[in-house]
């Protein structure tokens, strides 16, 4: 039987609601022939200890939030995250139609991942089942581009907290 991700503080939840309620034509956003339906993704995977939520949308925005109220806000202004960002979205579009529109945006059980699919005609969402990780899920290829996000997202952390080798 799943069981819930520990419950998130409030910084979390407001994060998340924001990231949800966000709209593509207030952010100037319009279909085109890279992004015809999908302009944005999440991608929530529960943890024993905690949620996380990955935010991509196409005007570059990258978001990373922690249920426990960590939060990485300004990744896109690396452009390694924002080109692995454009690829979640671009996944997102081919396999759009395995998703199911909805109105209710529940939390993934631990253990589990959740996508959110942000379009011009409403938010579509699927969760997986335990077997994501393996390459013949039909999730997989979106599972996989998300995680390369958040690799690229640790990777320029890593990098930044890496002593300075320059001899000025």
């Amino acid at each position: 039987m799943p069981k819930p991700v520990p419950e998130p503080v409030d910084r979390y939840k407001e994060q998340r609601q924001k990231a949800l309620a966000l709209n593509w034509r207030k952010l100037g956003l319009v279909p085109d022939e890279k992004h015809p339906n999908v302009w944005g993704v999440m991608m929530e995977v529960g943890y024993p200890g905690a949620v996380v939520t990955l935010v991509c949308v196409s005007n570059g925005m990258v978001d990373f939030y922690v249920g426990h109220g960590g939060a990485i806000t300004e990744a896109d202004k690396y452009e390694s995250v924002r080109m692995k960002a454009e690829e979640f979205i671009l996944a997102a579009e081919t396999i759009l139609k395995k998703l199911n529109k909805t109105k209710k945006f529940p939390l993934p059980d631990i253990e589990r991942v959740r996508f959110y699919v942000l379009t011009f005609s409403g938010i579509y969402t699927a969760q997986d089942n335990k077997n994501i990780a393996d390459e013949n899920h039909e999730l997989y290829p979106l599972f996989r581009s998300g995680h390369e996000v958040i690799a690229a997202i640790r990777k320029v952390q890593d990098d930044a907290m890496q002593p300075s080798t320059r001899k000025d």
